[in-house]
């Protein structure tokens, strides 16, 4: 497997395509490593970690780090094994690994939900103290609007949690 060689021009395609999906809001909320190997496995059918240090650059160590955090979650799966024994992995759909990713990100901001609505209620009870503090007014604004955007995301979740099902 790691014997194909793109021709120079399609390796340039790839490269930016790569690059724009690291760019982009595709990936949002993914580190960087994270993000350009997800980027690799929506180019390519199947890679194995010996292939990604290519692709990447990255270090063996990074490599196999985040290879276990996408089988963690769902987005790669195993498919097999070289003669050499090394281990190929591929992503089933490219659209089910940017819904998984999403997910993981804004499933994570939800974490925070509680710690927006101490805050809230903290900045009530001091209101008169700090209303004429500077940035009060922006700051309060800020957190009533990620407040009121936590149900939207809860239902954004339910809806890809649903889509990821009917596949």
């Amino acid at each position: 497997m790691n014997q194909i060689k793109f021709d120079p021009q399609i390796r340039e395609i790839e490269d930016e395509v790569v690059n724009y999906l690291m760019q982009s809001q595709l990936l949002i909320g993914e580190k960087g490593s994270t993000a350009q190997i997800i980027s690799y496995f929506i180019t390519r059918e199947n890679l194995t970690q010996a292939k990604l240090r290519e692709l990447t650059l990255l270090s063996p160590g990074t490599v196999s780090q985040e290879i276990n955090y996408l089988l963690e979650r769902n987005i790669i799966k195993e498919r097999g094994r070289l003669p050499t024994g090394e281990y190929i992995y591929s992503m089933d759909s490219v659209t089910d690994g940017f819904i998984k990713s999403y997910l993981h990100s804004i499933k994570y901001y939800l974490k925070y939900k509680d710690d927006f609505k101490d805050m809230k209620e903290n900045m009530e009870k001091c209101k008169n103290q700090l209303k004429d503090q500077e940035r009060f007014d922006s700051i309060n604004q800020l957190v009533n609007l990620f407040i009121k955007m936590f149900p939207v995301v809860e239902k954004v979740i339910n809806i890809l949690k649903r889509e990821l099902k009917d596949e």
